[in-house]
């Protein structure tokens, strides 16, 4: 499997903990969306392209909901997203302590 640079640098779970997190607030997003906020809010940059793609493995695994609105697929934060992120915060307070 080939990860994004994005998820490279940052470390796949970390990455994944940062993307859940972002759907948490300011409801469904776009791949665009997506990389916006992570470049205003993470200061990560990331192409539009390894967001997309990070997005779809997302909603393969089931953590993202997806439907198509004009043209784009728009993701929403799934149940079993939602305690993966629990989950994912939960493995980062254990090796912060």
């Amino acid at each position: 499997m080939t990860l994004p640079s994005f998820a490279l640098k940052y470390g796949y779970n970390e990455m994944k903990k940062l993307v859940l997190t972002l759907f948490t607030s300011g409801g469904p997003m776009d791949g665009f969306d997506v990389a916006q906020r992570l470049r205003d809010e993470h200061r990560v940059e990331a192409s539009i392209r390894a967001v997309q793609m990070a997005l779809m493995r997302y909603w393969r695994q089931g953590l993202l909901h997806r439907e198509r609105r004009e043209g784009r697929y728009v993701y929403m934060l799934s149940e079993k997203g939602g305690r993966r992120l629990l989950w994912l915060k939960g493995i980062g307070t254990q090796s912060e302590g």
